[in-house]
């Protein structure tokens, strides 16, 4: 094999090592999107919180509960810059209160919202509060997926009324297996049970250099260097 040929294979290998593809199943809390770019994620909790109301019909309460259960879990998480843990990300409940409406209190945003297992469920907040989702927010934070009813006080696009929103004596609940409307707007319930709540993060931003292309750098570069030190010889 000539020496032309020789290196053109040699690179060959080391970029096919650089190029190739993760693999297609995403574990929990990889990181949906690509270096630099941003994103959310949401989930449902494995634990339960009566709908308050009378002293606690505020949004912070509810917001508290969200957190706490993230802080509970402390899951580990690589990928997303400054952060490295669930439990240090700011979470927030996707839930209407009197005073406050779902949509207002996740914000506006233009990044996707993605599951713990990686799955798209919008394209922001305003394809979050439309008629539907790209898939239902079934999973919780241990990974488990539940269908189940999860206290919301809300309509459809985020708003809630007081004969419906958290903090009366009854408040709509949604469906944590359903992408049409009844995700979030399903029926009324009474006050004095116990439903879990939808969580969704603060925006996250994935480390712009991945590990593995620093990695793979370095590969071409050792393999440069070899390469020459084999002209040389030969």
């Amino acid at each position: 094999m000539s020496k032309s040929r020789f290196l053109l294979a040699l690179l060959f290998v080391s970029l096919s090592f650089v190029l190739m593809p993760v693999a297609a199943k995403a574990e929990m809390w990889d990181v949906p999107v690509g270096p630099g770019e941003s994103f959310r994620w949401v989930f449902v909790t494995s634990e339960t919180s009566e709908q308050a109301w009378g002293d606690i019909p505020i949004i912070s309460y509810y917001n508290s509960v969200v957190n706490f259960v993230a802080a509970e879990a402390d899951t580990p998480i690589t990928g997303v810059a400054g952060i490295s843990s669930i439990a240090e990300i700011d979470w927030t409940a996707i839930a209407s209160t009197i005073r406050t409406d779902a949509i207002d209190n996740v914000g506006v945003s233009s990044s996707g919202i993605y599951t713990p297992v990686g799955t798209l469920v919008a394209n922001g907040t305003s394809d979050l509060f439309d008629t539907t989702l790209e898939t239902p927010i079934d999973i919780t934070e241990t990974g488990t997926t539940v269908n189940t009813l999860v206290w919301t006080g809300s309509s459809y696009d985020g708003t809630g009324m007081p004969y419906y929103a958290l903090g009366g004596d009854t408040a709509m609940v949604g469906r944590s297996s359903a992408t049409d409307v009844t995700w979030i707007s399903c029926e009324l319930v009474r006050t004095g049970t116990e439903r879990p709540l939808y969580a969704i993060s603060e925006e996250l931003t994935v480390v712009p250099c991945p590990a593995a292309l620093i990695l793979g750098a370095t590969g071409l570069l050792s393999s440069s260097v070899g390469l020459k030190r084999w002209s040389r010889k030969h």
